[in-house]
């Protein structure tokens, strides 16, 4: 199915090491499906409608797949053959017109408090510790990664806006400051007021931060720009001093954490929407779904037994 040359294309996309490799695997788990089935490995111009619907039913009563992962299975060969196509493998899609298992909203993750806690922790824990042992560079790496936490989790970007963000972009102050979003997506512009956390977060790394380094706020260890991936890096290995789930603790999540907070500070969805850059409030709306443990909070509120 030329998958490898596909995940390349994905590398090349600058897609994240965890995207990559649940590709991969899913792509893996349908090949080997239809070798078992036609005992031939599946090409892609081979493979048609009736394989992705028998796939489709194989997951959902055969394995008793949650609708969530069945979903998530084909979106990966959608996004596999939308590929194709594009290449010329194939003239048309097997997946044009193949429907995803119907399931409720489900909230995205996002950091509950203790979560947020224990990783602002790690972050401010690394700076103190490289300063203890006299590693400058460290403590000052340290700092940028703080302050990137810090506007993500406090002002909501995306992990492309925050690589993106140049010097003059960021105005922080000791009693107020914002941070301008240029070309979020759909090259959409907006100013996002920043929080004291965020300042002063902002502040400690702007302090170290090399004079000489360029335009763009943020660089990486030998002063290159910082790329998606290095964020990306970066909060897994806070995630991990955390001891938090580092499959979880994304920049995304970060991002949704900012949405779910202010919904919870009971803003106004339309105010909501404007510092997120949603165009549409549908797409707010999301950080009212509830997750699952604000369901099991819910539950316990009732119960009658002391805890």
């Amino acid at each position: 199915m030329k998958i490898d040359t596909f995940l390349d294309y994905l590398c090349d996309q600058d897609r994240s090491e965890r995207t990559i490799a649940g590709y991969a695997h899913d792509l893996n788990a349908f090949a080997e499906w239809f070798k078992q089935i036609h005992r031939r490995a599946p090409r892609p111009a081979s493979v048609t409608p009736l394989d992705i619907r028998e796939y489709r039913k194989h997951l959902t009563d055969t394995k008793k797949m949650k609708p969530a992962s069945v979903n998530r299975l084909l979106a990966a060969l959608r996004a596999y053959f939308s590929w194709a196509r594009e290449t010329g493998l194939i003239a048309t899609s097997p997946t044009n017109g193949i429907r995803s298992i119907a399931q409720g909203p489900r909230a995205p993750h996002w950091l509950d408090r203790e979560e947020t806690y224990a990783l602002l922790r790690a972050a401010r824990e690394a700076i103190q510790l490289a300063e203890a042992k006299g590693l400058v560079p460290s403590a000052n790496l340290a700092r940028r990664d703080a302050a990137i936490v810090a506007i993500m989790i406090n002002a909501g970007l995306r992990v492309s806006e925050v690589c993106a963000l140049n010097v003059d972009d960021v105005k922080p102050s000791a009693r107020s400051g914002q941070v301008t979003v240029r070309q979020g997506k759909g090259r959409k512009f907006r100013i996002i007021p920043l929080n004291r956390d965020a300042r002063k977060a902002l502040q400690e790394w702007r302090k170290v931060r090399p004079p000489d380094a360029g335009e763009l706020l943020f660089i990486g260890r030998r002063g290159e720009p910082l790329r998606p991936r290095g964020v990306q890096r970066a909060i897994k290995q806070l995630a991990s001093a955390a001891k938090l789930d580092t499959e979880q603790v994304t920049p995304h999540a970060l991002r949704h954490t900012f949405g779910k907070n202010l919904v919870d500070a009971n803003v106004s969805l339309d105010r909501v929407a404007i510092l997120m850059g949603h165009a549409n409030l549908n797409t707010t709306a999301i950080y009212t779904t509830p997750s699952d443990a604000d369901l099991a909070a819910a539950v316990e509120s009732i119960a009658w037994e002391d805890m």
